[in-house]
């Protein structure tokens, strides 16, 4: 215990250095992940110490609490991409659905995270686990996704899980604010084919915050707004965003984001849409935390609005593993 006391110190100062006194966020997300796994390993009441010690002197008014709720990278921009490389992608794959043709068991038949298609081969699978320790929830998706199937974890094995919980940490650090213990949802959904392509519209998420990470294949589609400039109603029509009765998803999408002026920045420069790749965590403001903004009274015309995002379109055959983390019982 005094080895764990003393690394809980050690990690307290580096919180401690990464307190701002300007904005009273805690930004423990720009620790080093590895800094961040071996501080979610120690006991919950070695990290209260820590978090204790990382706000000592530190006067947070009603207001200033509140703003903790939604993290100060979303300050003027409302999508933040940070690149997380994947140890040992192969691994993953273990999680993507049989090709083959195989017997459905009675279990799996009814189960609502294995699906099947008209042929009775396996097109999705789909896990999910709750988590306020991203360490164990980090072991637990993996098992459940059928990732890491070793009794003893092999070293590639071990990776991988060190890997998952550098990125549930980073998410619970951004989500969470002050609450160090947030309980989130992580989710994995392996596919083969069409099955990948969740929501091809453009849409926004009625959450306040939300990671989206492609483990293998294409990442999601996210159009990339920053704030502060009086610039932001010219980029995505809010308004079809909300409000717009289309039911063909093409038509909508030009609609909502049109696509001369996708092409006329693209002329200035300016890549309007992104792309997000293998191993690219990207942070996406959804509603929630829109809705704070909208709330406040600092609002002004500048306001940080939901990102907009949408899926990629997916050949027939093409694999793909996404993960995503959301926050639990946040309203």
């Amino acid at each position: 215990m005094t080895l764990q006391l003393l690394i809980a110190l050690c990690i307290a100062l580096l919180f401690q250095y990464n307190y701002s006194s300007d904005t009273d966020v805690f930004v423990s997300a720009f620790l080093p992940t590895n800094i961040l796994y071996t501080y979610h390993k120690l006991p919950k009441n070695i990290r209260s110490i820590c978090h204790a010690a990382a706000q000592t002197e530190s006067v947070i008014t009603e207001s200033q609490q509140q703003s903790q709720r939604r993290h100060i990278i979303f300050q003027n921009t409302n999508a933040v991409s940070k690149n997380i490389p994947i140890p040992h992608q192969n691994i993953w794959r273990r999680s993507l659905p049989n090709k083959e043709k195989k017997k459905i068991s009675f279990w799996d038949s009814i189960s609502s995270t294995i699906h099947k298609d008209k042929d009775h081969k396996i097109s999705i699978n789909d896990v999910s686990v709750q988590f306020d320790n991203p360490s164990i929830g980090a072991r637990e998706l993996l098992e459940k996704a059928g990732v890491v199937i070793s009794k003893d974890d092999t070293m590639a094995e071990e990776e991988t899980i060190h890997h998952l919980t550098s990125i549930l940490s980073y998410f619970q650090s951004i989500a969470g604010g002050t609450d160090i213990n947030a309980k989130c949802k992580a989710r994995l959904v392996s596919t083969i084919g069409e099955r990948g392509v969740k929501c091809p519209r453009w849409h926004l998420d009625h959450v306040p915050v939300r990671l989206i990470m492609s483990i293998v294949g294409l990442g999601c589609e996210y159009i990339t707004e920053k704030f502060g400039d009086g610039d932001q109603m010219k980029i995505v029509n809010r308004t079809a965003l909300n409000s717009l009765d289309e039911e063909n998803t093409q038509i909508a999408n030009d609609i909502i984001v049109p696509k001369k002026l996708v092409f006329d920045r693209a002329k200035k420069g300016e890549e309007i849409i992104q792309y997000a790749k293998e191993g690219e965590a990207i942070l996406l403001m959804g509603k929630g935390w829109e809705e704070e903004y909208i709330d406040s009274s600092s609002i002004n015309e500048d306001i940080p609005l939901a990102a907009v995002h949408r899926s990629p379109i997916l050949k027939h055959n093409e694999e793909r593993v996404l993960l995503t983390v959301d926050l639990v019982d946040w309203e």
